[in-house]
């Protein structure tokens, strides 16, 4: 697994904003430390030595506590 970074953020719209170490492809899944599947990547924006990725996430429900989260790419 590759770390990609942290989640910084939740959308209104329900979306994880995530502040990444690199760009990945979109439509990539991600995972958690657990190795759950967490969402998927749809947006990648900002610079490219940091970029900014947005996940929609497989479950409906977000919470705030997914903030602060590692997340990786499988």
């Amino acid at each position: 697994m590759r770390k990609l970074g942290v989640i910084t953020d939740i959308t209104y719209s329900g979306f994880l904003l995530v502040r990444a170490d690199f760009a990945p492809r979109i439509g990539e899944n991600i995972l958690d430390s657990r190795k759950k599947k967490i969402g998927r990547v749809t947006r990648v924006f900002g610079p490219t030595k940091a970029p900014f990725v947005t996940i929609r996430p497989s479950e409906r429900k977000t919470s705030l506590s997914l903030v602060g989260q590692e997340l990786f790419l499988r």
